[in-house]
């Protein structure tokens, strides 16, 4: 069993400090530096990035990927027990193998349709693998916080609308 690493996947800039807080029964066991475009979550020690020694966790459970823009998605990977941030169970189009270019010919289309991706997390999302009581708090620079993502990526959707009437407007 191995894990790619989708080819969209970006390391988070060096002046960006991501980490994760891994807490049993309120207790903080260990802090993990998120360094690489990637980190996988799971039972399978040789191929994860985090350990995750809970019965309920799959071999590969889920990962945490950084965009090119440095935002964090986090995506089950199919696992047979879940995968919840803040409460919630992540949405089905969030869930499963990832399609990469190899696998698709469209690849880089199939990386932008809902759910690929998997689900935006933000500084002080808690995630739970499984069953398992660990608990998974993520820290991030404060420019990632759900109300700053929120307004870059409506600003984002504002200039696309603009730059698509502007073309409009020119063939006229």
């Amino acid at each position: 069993m191995s894990y790619t690493t989708p080819p969209w996947c970006q390391p988070p800039s060096s002046s960006t400090a991501w980490s994760i807080d891994e807490i049993k029964s309120g207790v903080l066991v260990s802090t993990h530096a998120l360094t690489l475009p990637s980190t996988t979550f799971g039972r399978a020690t040789d191929v994860v990035t985090i350990p995750t020694l809970h019965e309920s966790c799959s071999r590969v459970h889920a990962r945490i990927a950084f965009d090119s823009s440095g935002v964090a998605w986090l995506r089950d990977l199919g696992s047979g027990n879940g995968t919840t941030v803040n409460g919630k169970r992540m949405p089905p189009q969030s869930i499963g193998k990832e399609i990469l270019p190899s696998d698709d010919a469209g690849g880089s289309a199939s990386s932008r349709k809902e759910g690929a991706r998997g689900v935006i997390v933000y500084p002080g999302d808690t995630i739970r693998l499984g069953a398992s009581t660990r608990m998974y708090c993520l820290n991030g620079p404060q420019e990632f916080d759900r109300g700053a993502i929120r307004a870059k990526l409506e600003a984002a959707k504002i200039d696309a609308l603009n730059q698509k009437q502007q073309l409009l407007q020119a063939q006229q």
